[in-house]
């Protein structure tokens, strides 16, 4: 049942990644905006532990967001 891709209602045409029973943290570059700011958004959701990097801290709004909103990520 793990491995069947289900929409992610957020975002249209898009499909939800899974990492729940795998995976217990990630490192993810480029995580303030883009495939990177969503593949960290979805782990988070999952209760996956994320490290998120990006460039420039000051276009990283969505990602600080985030990091209020989740205790696991750094």
């Amino acid at each position: 049942e793990r491995n069947k891709e289900k929409m992610n209602p957020d975002v249209e045409g898009s499909k939800k990644i899974s990492f729940k029973h795998t995976v217990k943290s990630i490192f993810v570059t480029g995580a303030n905006r883009g495939i990177g700011f969503e593949i960290t958004r979805q782990c988070l959701a999952e209760g996956c532990h994320v490290i998120a990097t990006c460039r420039v801290l000051k276009k990283a709004m969505k990602l600080q967001n985030l990091a209020q909103k989740y205790d696991h990520l750094e």
